[in-house]
């Protein structure tokens, strides 16, 4: 008999995260981890007969992969038993070698040949009649579907491995089954129906004692709670899994799993923690050879070094990811997949070919009847044919060499574009490292919600924040003595242009905040605006400057004192509104920017107001409102979007979010989005 083990794999869904593949068992663990890879390898012996011998080559193989984690090892004997199997009259030896080796190539990047074996096991398994490797072969065929962003027919192979597990009323393959499926739903990030299916999968692995599906499932659900922005209970569960993976000295899953550790530390702006963890799953991952994950930390640790401020290393770490990407489009690949299908078209063309001999044959008489009547006719044609043929020859060249021109010249723009897409993704980075961190929010804000939604890579929207101490007077027996007061200040602001001019608008603009706030502690939000507007006018506008810029911003400045419940604002071109009591005020701004116009030399206007707890404070740019759609393609406008948010108020600020995205989607339709969408609330 062959054993066949479970192996984890993986699939990118955004460039930010991967989530792990539970793959099936086809033989019970239990037996497999008790042994390890030095002790199965002594018993290969050269007086085995050839079911022994395959039995213990794929065993060795799948050791490498799944307790070493090492890929190129385990190849080398899958590839024995393999090559072994085809020589045997045993079909189950070959499916299962099959499904074996296709499980590592994937993992090793190479889709194309994973996917032709998967496709000659399933082939083999219907014709054996075996409902188990008929439904491994499925939920393979599945998972590669998904690599390659196929979500809906990756359900539809995954649904046919289901029905034969759920026939043989087979747990284990029920609960793999549940895990991946659940990965097609956070691949379209739809997150609750994704939760759904893991935390199926994390109970049905618990009840079977299946530590290796716990652990997958129990990373999975991390990733879930990631995405949604609950990094405690996202760390919860990766600590499960780490406590598994390093139980069994598993180095490639628990580099995988500090992996996602370092991406959370990142999201809660820990960025010492972030390196420490991601330079420790990097060397681990180097030491097994998995190119993936190597990719993926990488890119880990090139938003970590944005958010420490060493740029330099940033952006090795950044091209180090984009080299072993790329790394894996090989020429081999693309030769294998390309000989794959010239075999299939051969294949088919001699099908065509022999079903036509007997009809050509019979009609050949009657054709050389119809040929020498026609040779007759076409000597005449040939002379005039050959003219033609001149000209148009003559013509063909003249294009050909027309065309390889304008192919040179196609290359050059597209490698370009390509670095011009690389420096704006990262600059990306960058502008995200200078909004306000997740970390900052949670700590001063009771509950918040940011639906910030660029038009292109990088925006000319921005949402900032800082925390500050100051002091006030107060009377005490006559005398006076100074109390401290903690302040949280936040600025929502549409700076002119969006893309790349809007984003160096952005960055200039969150620097004028910084050090007028931090630096000069001026916290009074008309003074802010008024020192800022001069900062911008100066640096925008030096002397001798022949021509007279005028860019800026429109922004709200809100200063909250929590303390106190008092909240002051100036605002420039951007009014907000406060939800009380199922009633929405909207708070007017001055009609001027921050910026060069006819009234720079006019003070911002000072605005302090009494704010009550459960206030709902809701700022945004001009880019919600904006927005073409619906079903006469005209502007969302602001009528309609303060019914909305008054609609919306009563639910948790987290779900307000995503019902403001679903109503934006859902208005622009298949338009395009015409401007960067910023939408801030907060509860007090």
């Amino acid at each position: 008999m062959i054993f066949s083990f479970p192996v984890f794999q993986y699939l990118y869904p955004c460039p930010e995260m991967r989530k792990r593949f539970i793959f099936i068992f086809i033989l019970l663990a239990q037996f497999f981890f008790a042994q390890k890879t030095d002790s199965l390898k002594l018993l290969i012996k050269p007086d085995l007969n050839d079911t022994t011998r395959i039995n213990l080559l794929n065993k060795v193989g799948m050791s490498y992969f799944f307790n070493e984690g090492q890929l190129d090892s385990s190849l080398v004997y899958l590839q024995m038993a393999k090559t072994l199997a085809y020589k045997t009259v045993s079909i189950k030896h070959q499916v299962n070698s099959l499904l074996n080796y296709a499980l590592v190539v994937r993992e090793k990047g190479s889709f194309e040949k994973a996917m032709e074996d998967y496709f000659e096991a399933l082939k083999l398994a219907e014709k054996m009649g075996d409902k188990k490797l008929i439904g491994s072969s499925y939920s393979g065929i599945a998972v590669v579907y998904s690599f390659q962003k196929d979500q809906v027919k990756a359900r539809e192979y995954y649904q046919k491995a289901m029905d034969i597990a759920t026939s043989m009323k087979d747990d284990k393959k029920l609960a793999s089954l549940n895990n991946n499926i659940g990965l097609t739903y956070m691949d379209e990030r739809n997150f609750p129906v994704a939760l759904k299916y893991m935390l199926v999968a994390l109970t049905l692995n618990k009840k079977n004692k299946n530590d290796n599906g716990t652990a997958a499932a129990a990373e999975n659900i991390g990733l879930i709670y990631d995405q949604l922005k609950n990094y405690d209970l996202a760390m919860n569960y990766y600590v499960q899994a780490y406590r598994i993976w390093t139980a069994r000295q598993d180095v490639y899953s628990t580099a995988i799993n500090m992996s996602y550790m370092a991406m959370t530390f990142n999201n809660t702006k820990e960025f010492k923690r972030a390196k420490d963890t991601a330079v420790k799953a990097l060397t681990m991952s180097q030491s097994v050879g998995a190119i993936n994950t190597q990719i993926d930390i990488h890119n880990y640790l090139s938003d970590t070094y944005v958010g420490l401020k060493d740029f330099e290393t940033s952006l090795y770490h950044y091209k180090r990811g984009r080299v072993l990407k790329d790394s894996m489009k090989s020429d081999e690949n693309i030769k294998a997949y390309t000989e794959t299908q010239l075999k299939y078209s051969f294949y088919k063309q001699q099908m065509r070919d022999s079903l036509n001999y007997m009809v050509t044959v019979s009609k050949q008489e009657e054709q050389l009847k119809a040929e020498k009547t026609i040779r007759y006719f076409s000597f005449s044609a040939i002379a005039v044919f050959m003219i033609l043929l001149f000209f148009l020859f003559k013509g063909y060249k003249e294009k050909k060499i027309a065309n390889r021109i304008i192919l040179k010249q196609k290359e050059l723009v597209e490698e370009k574009q390509k670095e011009v897409i690389d420096s704006i993704t990262y600059a990306k980075r960058i502008q995200t490292a200078l909004l306000a961190g997740e970390k900052l929010l949670k700590e001063n804000l009771k509950e918040y919600f940011v639906f910030f939604k660029p038009k292109d890579i990088v925006a000319g929207d921005f949402y900032w924040a800082t925390s500050v101490k100051t002091t006030a007077a107060g009377g005490h027996q006559g005398g006076m003595e100074s109390e401290i007061v903690e302040k949280f200040i936040y600025v929502t602001g549409d700076c002119t242009g969006h893309g790349v001019p809007g984003a160096f608008m952005s960055l200039l603009n969150i620097s004028l905040l910084s050090e007028t706030i931090r630096e000069k502690k001026i916290i009074r939000p008309d003074e802010i605006l008024n020192v800022v507007r001069s900062e911008i006018i100066k640096a925008l506008n030096p002397e001798g400057s022949k021509e007279e810029s005028k860019d800026g911003m429109d922004c709200v400045v809100i200063v909250l004192d929590k303390k106190n419940k008092t909240l002051e604002y100036a605002g420039a071109n951007n009014s907000f509104y406060i939800v009380r009591d199922n009633e929405l005020i909207v708070q007017r701004p001055d009609k001027m920017p921050v910026g060069k116009s006819h009234d720079n030399t006019v003070s911002f206007t000072y605005n302090k107001l009494d704010v009550k707890e459960n206030d709902l404070i809701y700022t945004f740019s001009d880019g919600y409102a904006d927005q073409f759609g619906g079903p006469n393609g005209k502007k969302f406008k602001y009528k309609q979007f303060c019914d909305f948010l008054l609609s919306i108020s009563g639910y948790p600020l987290d779900q307000q979010s995503i019902k403001l995205q679903r109503k934006f989607e859902e208005w622009k339709g298949n338009l395009q989005q015409v401007d960067d969408v910023c939408v801030i609330g907060v509860r007090l």
